[in-house]
């Protein structure tokens, strides 16, 4: 890879990222987040690091809840949006500019290893070394964001009223995504796929909408010449306001795997067994609200019913082994962070969540004879 021209070409898009940063956390940023936490990846204290991070748009939402963030990315232009944007917050942060190709994982940034890795939407990981070096650098969980379909009217229909077939950026995601998978098995590895929705509308003045064509689809010399012609097609396109409308539907593929600790001299093996039992914790707090949830809902679906079944099962299973007794004790004996969710620690939390599960399940039992 041309590493200089990879810089200039991410330095000229970063006010386009830093433009999207500001409009805020989406409904999809939110439930990416979730999903980190409630999975276990993200637990108090735990330390991240972003490769391909951008302005630092993860960095502020992880921040802002309190995790140590490392922000790693090969353009300039990217890291000066991100310091700012990382400013205000107090956590422990840092930002690094290099080509992930090219770092060993031992210079000082990564030292100490990190409980979770995270590379959404960059292509900074992609081929076995540098996915090996992101897990190497992890004593806990890899965590990827590819996007999986890509479906652009606007632009498609733009393209056809320039007379010509349509240009597409996101071209074999799917045996992208395979590939990245098939990379961690061969890795020695275990992946999780998880399919995500994530669609979003935007507006665009005529010229907006042809410059934004022009730069993202074709070649620096070419724009001059297809300008007037992307200009036309744009008009053709505007509503009566005069804006272009662009939606966008896209999957993504939510890639994950575990690492477990990597070098016993970055963490003690205390430590590393205390990250392991709070994923756990916050794994099985997830499953206990989602419980309680169906069984205050009345109408709970038929799929829901199914989830909460197993969640049932998962707890009671929890509840009855040596696992709950080792971490009620340790809660018990203020060895826990007092920020840490403990719903399952309490005495009667999971006992009384089953036995009114069960209720629900005898009730809906006597309605269905």
């Amino acid at each position: 890879m041309d590493t200089e021209n990879e810089k200039q070409k991410w330095d000229r898009n970063a006010g386009d990222y830093q433009a999207v940063f500001r409009l805020g956390l989406n409904e999809y940023n939110a439930s990416l987040l979730r999903f980190w936490q409630e999975s276990g990846m993200l637990f108090p204290g735990a330390r991240v690091i972003d490769i391909g991070c951008g302005v630092g748009k993860y960095g502020t939402y992880l921040a802002a809840l309190g995790y140590d963030v490392t922000l790693v990315d090969i353009s300039g232009k990217m890291l000066e949006h991100a310091r700012r944007n990382m400013a205000p917050y107090r956590t422990p942060w840092a930002v690094y500019e290099c080509d992930f190709n090219e770092v060993t994982g031992r210079e000082s940034v990564f030292a100490g290893g990190f409980d979770l890795a995270i590379s959404t939407m960059s292509p900074a990981i992609h081929d076995a070394a540098t996915l090996r070096k992101m897990s190497a650098m992890t004593r806990g969980c890899c965590f990827l964001a590819r996007f999986y379909s890509w479906e652009q009217p606007s632009r498609d229909a733009l393209m056809r009223a320039m007379g010509m077939e349509p240009r597409r950026l996101h071209a074999g995601t799917e045996e992208d995504c395979a590939a990245m998978l098939r990379l961690a098995e061969e890795a020695g590895f275990a992946p999780q796929l998880r399919l995500a929705d994530y669609n979003w509308t935007d507006e665009r003045r005529p010229e907006e909408m042809a410059d934004y064509l022009l730069r993202r689809y074709f070649a620096e010399q070419e724009r001059a010449e297809y300008y007037d012609a992307a200009l036309r097609a744009a008009r053709s396109l505007a509503g009566e306001d005069g804006l272009v409308v662009d939606r966008v539907n896209t999957k993504v593929a939510w890639i994950s795997w575990e690492t477990g600790p990597k070098d016993p001299d970055t963490k003690s093996a205390s430590e590393n067994e205390r990250a392991a039992q709070l994923r756990r914790i916050a794994r099985y707090e997830t499953l206990l609200r989602e419980l309680r949830e169906c069984i205050s809902d009345p109408d709970a679906s038929a799929e829901a019913l199914r989830a909460a079944a197993q969640a049932a099962d998962a707890l009671e299973t929890y509840y009855t082994s040596e696992d709950w007794k080792r971490d009620f004790a340790d809660d018990e004996a203020g060895l826990l962070p007092r920020e840490l969710p403990r719903g399952v620690l309490s005495e009667d939390g999971i006992y009384n969540a089953l036995e009114a599960w069960r209720e629900r399940r005898e009730e809906r039992d006597c309605a269905e004879d």
